[in-house]
């Protein structure tokens, strides 16, 4: 079997998963993730390591979350070198916006009541507890904005 053929039978595995009503968000970006490794497509397996929690990523992008919802006046000059010392770090791992991250995906990852950063698998784990036990939080986490977060992955 083929490098390509492999990855276009893993990627209808993900379509699969991923439209499926009892599939995984998790199982869906593991296996595009193993997809573009095979089709040696760089971007989509920087986002997908994003999507699953790769430290180096997620701690430069939840930098940046900080920096841009920092307290100080938005104008102000620390305000403005924070940001702009994040968006160095991103440039240093090789981060592209609009590619790896978007300001959607900032917004929807910068409420900690809907994942954050973590996993998508910790994302759906937490999830699938809320939805179990019939509760709308946990004092953490809140189902809707875990949903969010699911929803846009």
């Amino acid at each position: 079997m083929t490098p390509q053929s492999e990855a276009l039978r893993l990627l209808d595995e993900a379509l699969r998963e991923l439209e499926s009503p009892k599939g995984s968000v998790l199982a869906g970006v593991q296996k595009l993730s193993r997809a573009s490794a095979l089709l040696e497509h760089s971007d989509i397996q920087v986002w997908c390591a994003i999507q699953l929690g790769e430290s180096k990523y997620t701690l430069a992008l939840q930098n940046l979350i900080s920096a841009l919802t920092k307290k100080d006046n938005p104008e102000s000059e620390n305000s403005k070198k924070a940001v702009d010392a994040a968006l160095k770090d991103l440039s240093a791992l090789k981060l592209k916006h609009e590619i790896h991250y978007t300001n959607d995906e900032l917004n929807v990852k910068a409420a900690e009541s809907g994942g954050g950063y973590n996993s998508i698998g910790f994302v759906e784990e937490r999830y699938a507890d809320l939805v179990r036990t019939k509760r709308g939080n946990d004092r953490t986490y809140y189902k809707n904005n875990l949903y969010a977060h699911l929803n846009h992955v």
